[in-house]
């Protein structure tokens, strides 16, 4: 039976998120924190435990002038002894009707490795966005961190230079990262340090001189290996576009 999460399955859903994906509580409470109160989430239950589950993250898709209200599908996992019993769809499907009843544009993911693309074609989604990794080793430099607020801002204005459609992230994800510019760059440094960068790399090492680790790891989006799918649910959503800023 899937239903609704509500804050009352947070630590049925954290001990869940721990048996399927390895992290910490400490690395799985920001999520709960800052991003679950603005999504939707589904639950499988299975003899009234908790056997699935997933997230619909609210997020927009910017091209020039127009906006389209999305969804990041976010934390499909599904208990290792139900496996194979295709609750995954089952959850996946429910993400889908909620979009549709909302009228959402598209469902975005990020595929946690390139093998699930192939699962998420035959839920319907395709490629739409891709990558290339690069890294930087650590070098002294003039960065200057900044807020949430003043990073969007900046990165829309080099986004909008290239004139290609990028995701616009909720304020609940941009509270789980650090944010920095210098002149003609700008980046988003999230878990693991893989980061979202604008502009200029000419501060990377510099980001990663201030963060006190030996080098830093980024993404590149707009070309290179498959990166995010997209189900795309309206017509006019963009075939294409920039998705580095996601929760990694």
């Amino acid at each position: 039976m899937v239903t609704r999460a509500a804050a009352a399955d947070i630590a049925a859903l954290t001990d869940l998120w721990q048996a399927v994906f390895g992290d910490t509580p400490e690395e799985i409470a920001p999520f709960f924190q800052h991003v679950f109160p603005q999504s939707v989430g589904f639950c499988v239950r299975v003899d009234s435990s908790l056997g699935g589950m997933v997230f619909c993250v609210p997020c927009d898709v910017v091209r020039g002038e127009a906006t389209f209200r999305c969804g990041y599908l976010y934390a499909l996992g599904v208990r290792e002894d139900l496996r194979g019993q295709k609750l995954g769809r089952t959850l996946a499907d429910a993400v889908r009707r909620y979009a549709e009843e909302e009228k959402l544009a598209a469902v975005l993911t990020l595929p946690a490795e390139p093998s699930l693309f192939a699962y998420y074609a035959d839920l319907g989604y395709q490629p739409w966005s891709w990558a290339t990794e690069c890294s930087f080793g650590a070098q002294a430099g003039g960065v200057t961190e900044i807020s949430p607020q003043d990073y969007l801002s900046l990165r829309r204005t080099y986004l909008d230079n290239i004139g290609a459609a990028y995701l616009a992230p909720s304020e609940g994800v941009a509270a789980l990262h650090r944010f920095f510019a210098w002149d003609g760059g700008c980046c988003a440094v999230g878990g693991g340090l893989v980061t979202e960068l604008c502009g200029s790399a000419k501060g990377a090492p510099a980001v990663a001189e201030k963060l006190g680790v030996p080098r830093l790891s980024a993404i590149r989006c707009g070309s290179g290996y498959p990166f995010v799918a997209a189900l795309p649910l309206q017509d006019d959503f963009p075939t294409d576009g920039l998705f580095s800023f996601g929760m990694q």
